[in-house]
């Protein structure tokens, strides 16, 4: 038995990889095109922040130590419009330390300062699942965000397969009328600033105290998931 499934779990992890690309295929193509049809609306609102075009996707299983890599199959011989509704796009926000220490050093304040932004961070989509989204066992809902926290900036061995991941996802049956709910957007909101919490403190051994920048990092995206659920513009 453990032969066969070893066997057939080439075949398997490919066809579930296949089936998670094609889902963000899809919902970015829908993103895509309201994006071109509302480019004068959607440019001023994102004015100022950071929308990068993803070339790859990395979808990670951290209790199994897997990590998967993909890129979108954009077909070359295609019109330039339906090639720019097949290219991935993702809206970045990151984390700056700011205190004395680190603006008068050459010490690291946010991922901009490392190697790792240009060369894999702002062009990669990463998405983490549990075993059971995995194993299409579980949906995967409409995703909100991920987390990605860069592990060992000052060492080689800073690699995009040991850095920690967390994603966000609105629930099971979520409608676009729910997002003008301001009770339902609270409900979600709270319910992520629990696993984000949890995450920082079991995954990450992070320390809530003044002496941290812990506390901050958190407040800014709660901040953030709910203006991007308040906002006109959705995901």
């Amino acid at each position: 038995m453990m032969y066969m499934n070893l066997a057939t779990m080439k075949d398997t992890i490919k066809s579930v990889r296949d089936s998670i690309m094609n889902q963000i295929a899809n919902f970015n193509k829908t993103w895509n095109q309201f994006r071109a049809k509302t480019g004068a609306i959607v440019g001023e609102i994102v004015k100022g922040k950071n929308i990068e075009t993803a070339s790859r996707v990395n979808v990670v299983v951290s209790r199994l130590g897997l990590s998967l890599q993909g890129s979108p199959d954009i077909d070359e011989t295609a019109p330039y419009e339906e090639q720019q509704e097949m290219k991935m796009t993702k809206k970045m926000a990151y984390f700056t330390r700011h205190t004395e220490i680190a603006e008068s050093s050459k010490e690291i304040r946010s991922v901009t300062d490392t190697p790792r932004y240009s060369k894999d961070v702002a062009s990669t989509l990463p998405l983490a699942l549990d075993i059971d989204q995995l194993l299409l066992r579980k949906s995967i809902p409409q995703i909100m965000a991920t987390i990605q926290c860069v592990n060992h900036t000052s060492s080689s061995l800073s690699d995009p397969r040991y850095d920690s991941y967390l994603t966000l996802f609105k629930p099971d049956g979520w409608e676009e009328e729910n997002d003008a709910d301001k009770e339902k957007v609270d409900t979600m909101v709270n319910d992520w600033k629990k696993k984000v919490n949890k995450w920082m403190k079991d995954s990450l051994g992070a320390s809530f105290t003044d002496r941290t920048s812990s506390k901050n990092i958190v407040r800014e995206i709660e901040d953030l998931l709910r203006s991007e659920c308040t906002q006109d513009v959705h995901r």
